[in-house]
């Protein structure tokens, strides 16, 4: 059996392409994409017929990290 994946409508915030999109379960109604503007979006899918979903908060992701030495040195 394969599965079918139609378009349903166009999110609009992002000027730049989207390279990422992730979701979790425990909130369905919720995506966030990432793109080449340096910006990562967090949507609110809605069920309209004229719009799929609303912009709630962008990000621009900052660069962390941590550095461990290591106990021999």
């Amino acid at each position: 059996m394969t599965e079918q994946m139609t378009v349903r409508g166009t999110l609009k915030g992002h000027s730049g392409w989207v390279t990422q999109i992730a979701t979790t379960p425990q909130f369905p109604d919720m995506i966030l994409s990432a793109s080449r503007d340096k910006t990562i979006i967090m949507w609110k899918l809605t069920r309209d017929e004229t719009n799929y979903g609303i912009p709630q908060r962008t990000f621009l992701p900052r660069l962390c990290c941590k550095i461990k030495k290591k106990k021999n040195q």
